[in-house]
């Protein structure tokens, strides 16, 4: 059986966490699976590369942090003096590379998308190289490469890009399995690929996720195995509310909802490239019993989690039906043009004659503009947006029947209600961002329990 499997970066902190993954991925091969490896930066080093992705003061030792701290890590892996050296040779290559990038933005006191993108990827690119090498020690033939490497090719929509899957599916073939079909383990950069003519793009923070569901569909594997710190997605975050337990199974209509809205730190589109495949997702922790499996079809409890975003804004626009269709089409070449292809929810209700936007709050100037204009044209009646909301939502294929969600509003009486939205697999309420934990809790602790006493 042919598996994908990604160790995130919360996994990867020191270098006895690169030889305890090493170990699982050596027992998941002697067990007789095919495995692909894709690994996340070490913890933390992404968000210090996004600080030297743009002109800042004392860059060097930035720099030279996360080159001890590299190196601090190859040493704790115990590997031989000659492994050892080409290991750090091999680091020491890309932090000069990483260095001569970020002295250019420094002295042109200027970046762009595309260089920003470029100075991001040399976290996954340093973590695979010592990945390799703890699994080079204990006797795993193994290479690394980077997603566009291996075959990963997309637009040139820089810290956001898409797969272009009629040429990725060839090339990521060709270059693994070609791999696999000699017992070498392939271990590829998660959130990271590139163009057609090789310039490094990123998938968007939280993209190893989405790298991994978009190898195991691009090779046709089985499964694929999302480790983490956690053993599953919660039935809720664990900050808020009490004993939360973890979903055993969820559809992937039900988990790209729970991506959308919040629950775990999951890219959004971390499951489209498996959404109507037989491919199975599990998400679990090394050594857990306990693990969620996300698979096509899944339907009891129709209830299953509760989750909360905040930093979005609601969109709530009156919209005419007469007009619905050319304002929809004016939305969208509106935000086309703007470069907005994230907004996090979308849909309209007839009944209200109401469309219903989650966007996040640091396009919204673009968006009340946009709009706007469209009002001018007489395609929408009016405009709403709240801003410094929480967007607390419960989630599962029966979340978007009133009938099991109404009889529990009354828990929310003294909540000051902004909005309510149904939709499909989920209920989200819109209130002032200080009362989305109460809500939450509340949320869990009447409804979600419910369902699972049942």
């Amino acid at each position: 059986m042919r598996v994908v499997v990604k160790f995130g970066g919360s996994l990867l902190r020191e270098g006895s966490d690169f030889v305890r993954i090493a170990r699982e991925i050596c027992r998941l091969i002697e067990s007789g699976l095919e495995v692909i490896v894709v690994v996340s930066a070490v913890k933390g080093v992404t968000d210090m590369l996004e600080v030297l992705s743009r002109p800042v003061d004392r860059w060097q030792d930035r720099v030279l942090q996360i080159r001890e701290l590299h190196e601090k890590i190859v040493r704790e892996l115990g590997l031989s003096s000659t492994l050892e050296k080409e290991v750090i040779a091999k680091i020491n290559s890309l932090l000069e590379e990483l260095y001569r990038t970020v002295e250019a933005i420094n002295v042109l006191k200027e970046t762009s998308a595309r260089i920003r993108d470029l100075v991001l990827s040399f976290g996954e690119r340093l973590s695979v190289i010592i990945m390799w090498a703890a699994l080079t020690k204990i006797g795993v033939e193994c290479v690394h490469m980077t997603g566009r490497e291996a075959g990963i090719v997309t637009n040139e929509r820089y810290g956001e890009a898409k797969p272009i899957y009629e040429i990725s599916r060839k090339l990521v073939q060709e270059n693994l399995l070609r791999y696999l079909k000699n017992g070498i383990t392939p271990i590829v950069t998660g959130f990271i690929a590139g163009t057609i003519d090789g310039k490094i793009t990123t998938l968007g923070r939280g993209g190893s996720d989405y790298t991994a569901t978009l190898l195991a569909y691009l090779v046709d594997a089985e499964q694929v195995i999302l480790y983490t710190d956690v053993p599953g997605i919660m039935t809720g975050d664990p900050k808020y509310v009490k004993n939360p337990r973890v979903v055993p199974e969820l559809s992937y209509s039900e988990a790209i909802m729970s991506a959308q809205l919040g629950a775990k730190r999951l890219h959004p589109r971390t499951f489209e490239p498996v959404k109507n495949t037989n491919i199975k997702t599990v998400i679990t922790s090394i050594g857990a019993q306990e693990k969620t499996i996300i698979q096509k079809d899944v339907r009891e409890p129709p209830i299953k989690l509760s989750a909360m975003t905040t930093g979005d804004v609601l969109v709530q626009a009156k919209v005419p039906e007469d007009t619905l269709h050319d304002f929809l089409m004016e939305l969208s070449i509106g935000l086309s043009k703007l470069g907005i292809e994230d907004v996090r929810y979308m849909t309209y209700s007839d009944y209200e004659s109401q469309l219903y936007m989650i966007v996040k709050s640091s396009v919204i100037d673009h968006v009340v503009k946009l709009l706007s204009t469209l009002q001018s044209k007489r395609l929408i009646d009016e405009a709403k947006f709240y801003k410094d909301i929480a967007l607390v939502s419960v989630i599962g294929h029966g979340a978007g029947d009133p009938s099991l969600i109404s009889p529990y509003m009354s828990h929310l009486k003294d909540v000051p209600i902004l909005s309510t939205l149904f939709m499909r697999n989920a209920f989200t309420v819109a209130v002032p961002s200080d009362k989305g934990a109460t809500v939450m809790y509340r949320f869990h602790e009447e409804l979600i329990r419910q369902w699972e006493k049942r």
